[in-house]
């Protein structure tokens, strides 16, 4: 699927053009009437604009603003805000640059996962998770860790190259493997891609793990980033949050439940530790 922008390049150049963007502020304005400097963050790359939009933020704290905007161009300044429309539905993924996970087309397969998983309050979750600040930014500059998958935008690449085995690994199992139903896989598939989501803030910025990463893990801190999906999750189907947090703690034990949780984990593991070796520090970091 395609989800680049629709706005033609010439379109940004002059004139009135729409587009959907996050946004984030760089500099507010140094009196009321004066505009405040932004940078709208979309599927097209980074763009520096002006905006008299105010209030300019809507969302939870820890959460990415995404609006439709109306832009005013000219050929001779930065783009102006002159309208932000928070009540159309954008997927953060929509808006995260084809450029940040470094391969040409690892966003576009992150959003393919994502709108792959047909249980509604699952997929929601995922793109409620894409729109957290600290995924939305970090999930693409960070590394897997330091053993494998160690360079800025490793952790993308591995959780990606995990989900899509899980998804091949579970929709081709049979006897004596067990066979698993729909809802399953879409689990395995959802878990495999956020079972390091922890990472993303686990390392300094010169990839060196945290004290607080050291002392209780990235499993723990990805929990405490996803709480509130999870707790949207859960409201809507409280076993299927149950079972999604049983796989991203992978120490904890799931013995009840309509969901098969140890088999699912065992294929999270299988390809988990195959992309592990096939990345592992001092073989070519990507190939």
């Amino acid at each position: 699927m395609n989800i680049s922008t629709t706005v033609p390049a010439e379109a940004r150049t002059s004139g009135r053009y729409h587009c959907e963007a996050a946004i984030k502020e760089v500099e507010p304005g140094k009196e009321d009437y004066l505009p405040s400097r932004v940078r709208l963050i979309a599927n097209d790359g980074v763009h520096e604009a002006f905006s008299y939009v105010s209030p300019l933020f809507h969302s939870e704290p820890g959460k990415v603003d995404i609006a439709r905007l109306t832009l005013f161009a000219s050929s001779d300044s930065l783009p102006y805000v002159v309208e932000a429309d928070w009540n159309v539905k954008v997927l953060p993924l929509m808006a995260v640059p084809s450029t940040w996970g470094g391969d040409a087309r690892l966003v576009e397969r992150t959003y393919e996962l994502a709108e792959s998983v047909q249980h509604e309050a699952l997929r929601a979750f995922v793109h409620e998770v894409f729109g957290l600040k600290a995924v939305f930014y970090d999930f693409w500059t960070s590394t897997a860790g330091r053993m494998h998958h160690a360079w800025g935008g490793g952790l993308a690449a591995h959780s990606v190259e995990v989900a899509e085995a899980v998804n091949r690994m579970m929709a081709r199992s049979h006897a004596p493997a067990p066979v698993f139903a729909e809802a399953e896989c879409e689990l395995g598939r959802v878990a495999a891609l956020l079972h390091d989501i922890g990472k993303t803030v686990s390392y300094t910025a010169d990839r060196r793990c945290t004290a607080r990463a050291l002392a209780v893990g990235h499993e723990y801190l990805g929990l405490e980033l996803l709480q509130r999906p999870l707790d949207t999750l859960r409201q809507q189907d409280e076993a299927m949050a149950d079972a999604l947090v049983s796989l991203l703690l992978s120490r904890t034990r799931y013995t009840h439940g309509p969901y098969r949780c140890e088999a699912i984990r065992e294929v999270i593991s299988l390809a988990d530790n195959a992309s592990a070796r096939r990345h592992f520090a001092g073989f070519p970091a990507r190939g």
